[in-house]
């Protein structure tokens, strides 16, 4: 790796248990070790790089963070996400599986996580052990250093499941970067799980230091119950969860006020730990994560609002529609009275991506006739507008409007047609095709998109609504690692607890709860478990992962500028990129 990229200067700053300030910067060895104390400093300044937009190669440009690149980049190669229209962003490369390695966003991620980690590695190697003050202080440093390392295996290798020998990334154990080659993926997770497993010896040692923008022994088992479940060291991962509960009830740990869990992260005793985040942070609203999904007044003012709920996942939730997690996380545009039709439709625009000329699709938009239409249908009229693809004159093409009838289907938990499904859905013919239409309340859309905001991230503060210390590990997440290794066991009864209740706390009725006697038309608990990772941990990092590790195939056919397809487990663009500035000097192979 480039010198450049892991030389770090010394700073010194007062700090605060609020994570109010940190220096940028982590110190030294030889200075942590002429001034002891000075290693709280260091410590700050390697958390503080989550969420700092810093220099690189001379710029330092708004919204190039750590925090915003990892979960908007992680998530957008899911299927959760519908971006309404191309952006000079290149989020969109990575919602396209079209990355190349100059993408600053990918540059940026790489450079700092190695920065965090060369950080952390000068304090594990200055740190003393043997006061608890300071072995709870290294295990931090552990704890991050195994954390950087998950996330960049994350991005820029495939899943652990897909193959132990599989190309990983360059695993930085010390502050010797003499030698920079990739490891396997098997050698950077066995690493983490070492990491992991000493940060919990060294923080039970000590205590926790602050708010949740702190790391804990607690956050570093969680982490390794979701390093376990990777790996498929399912029993591991159960008594590791066993073990946290400690006799308690799942229940306990969850925070009961599910509405204002996010806007709370700091201080919610459900989160494990989050980048701390605070008003001073902030240079630019637009900048922030929470502007792509959501803006208080319309699209591009606040925020960008930009990227909404998939259809796939409101269908989800729409089984019922009392789910907090959508109900309080979702905000229409500019509601209006009345109803609307909508569903999928090509655009004869330009391919989204071109290097598998994949058509972009958008979402045709429309009022909701209620008058009767026969027998057939639901009592529902759709007038469907269009044009004429068989104009004179092209340019001006000539603009139809159809009137379609609007049938209804029973679907099971599968989402398969089932007479005797408990699930109804919409569809009408176009063209002799069934195309699947959602029918809601009106509101706004931007570019034909209903415009469904997602406020996960934001409402931390009062003068920028769209501030968030965003989570990356919380309780919810926890019990579901443990369903799923139940589930991999065949171990279904527990799993299905587990599932219900997250269900639970989403104020969920007792007929929307699951047993092995009443599956809701699912044909296995493993796909239960996934369904609930994905309503509970939607937009948080985990979709794709969760799917291919798991050897599902992902379904992207629905409205949005993604290509229009589905992604197998290990497709060959799924891991990112590696960037050029590291392959050019260092000469590793890219993916």
């Amino acid at each position: 790796m480039k010198n450049i990229l892991i030389f770090i200067a010394a700073a010194l700053a007062a700090v605060s248990c609020s994570l109010d300030y940190f220096p940028s910067d982590a110190m030294s060895s030889s200075q942590i070790k002429q001034d002891p104390g000075s290693a709280v400093y260091a410590t700050d300044g390697n958390y503080s790089m989550f969420k700092d937009n810093l220099d690189y190669n001379g710029t330092v440009m708004s919204g190039n963070s750590y925090m915003r690149h990892y979960f908007l980049m992680t998530e957008l190669r899911g299927d959760n996400v519908c971006l309404s229209g191309r952006t000079e962003d290149p989020l969109y490369q990575a919602l396209c599986y079209n990355d190349d390695s100059n993408l600053y966003n990918l540059t940026y991620m790489w450079y700092i996580a190695y920065k965090i980690i060369y950080g952390a590695n000068t304090m594990i190697e200055s740190i003393p052990e043997g006061d608890p003050e300071n072995d709870h202080l290294k295990g931090e440093n552990y704890f991050l250093r195994a954390l950087c390392h998950l996330d960049l295996c994350t991005m820029f290798a495939q899943p652990y499941a897909l193959g132990r020998d599989n190309p990983g990334v360059v695993l930085r154990k010390s502050t010797d970067c003499s030698v920079t080659e990739r490891a396997t993926v098997g050698a950077v997770y066995d690493q983490i799980v070492a990491d992991l497993k000493e940060a919990i010896r060294l923080m039970g040692n000590g205590t926790k230091r602050g708010n949740n923008g702190y790391a804990s022994k607690e956050a570093a088992q969680g982490l390794l119950t979701r390093v376990y479940l990777h790996m498929g060291m399912d029993q591991e991962c159960i008594n590791l969860v066993d073990e946290m509960l400690a006799g308690a009830t799942p229940e306990s740990k969850l925070d009961p006020d599910y509405a204002n869990l996010f806007a709370n992260s700091l201080t919610s005793s459900e989160v494990l730990w989050c980048i701390g985040c605070i008003a001073n942070d902030v240079t630019e609203q637009r900048s922030l994560l929470g502007s792509m999904y959501y803006s208080p007044d319309s699209p591009g003012s606040t925020g960008w609002g930009e990227m909404y709920w998939s259809q796939p996942i409101m269908d989800l939730f729409g089984r019922y529609p009392e789910d907090v997690r959508f109900s309080t996380m979702a905000v229409p545009y500019n509601s209006q009275a009345g109803n609307m039709i909508y569903w999928p439709v090509p655009s004869t625009g330009e391919d989204s991506n071109a290097a598998t000329s994949a058509p972009e699709f958008i979402c045709y938009s429309n009022n909701l006739d209620l008058s009767p239409t026969g027998s057939e249908a639901t009592g529902w009229t759709a007038t469907y507008t269009y044009e004429d693809p068989n104009s004179a004159d092209p340019g001006n093409p000539d603009v139809i409007e159809e009137e379609l009838p609007v049938y209804t289907e029973k679907y099971n938990g599968s989402g398969k047609t089932d007479p005797a499904g408990e699930y109804t859905r919409h569809y009408v013919m176009i063209d002799g095709v069934k195309t699947y239409a959602t029918v809601s309340q009106k509101y706004g859309n931007r570019q034909t998109y209903p415009t469904m905001f997602m406020k996960k991230f934001s409402g931390n503060d009062a003068t920028y609504p769209l501030l968030c210390s965003p989570i990356r590990i919380r309780w919810a997440e926890v019990i579901l690692n443990r369903a799923e290794a139940n589930a991999h066991l065949g171990n279904d009864d527990a799993a299905l607890n587990d599932v219900n209740v997250i269900r639970r706390r989403a104020q969920l009725p007792d007929n929307a709860m699951f047993s092995k006697g009443n599956m809701h038309g699912y044909e296995s608990v493993l796909d239960v478990v996934l369904d609930e990772r994905r309503l509970e941990l939607c937009f948080e990092g985990f979709r794709a992962t969760d799917l291919f590790r798991n050897g599902k195939t992902m379904d992207r056919r629905f409205a949005g500028v993604q290509p229009w397809e589905e992604v197998a487990p290990g497709d060959s663009r799924f891991p990112f990129r590696i960037p050029f500035d590291e392959i050019s000097v260092s000469g590793i192979p890219n993916n």
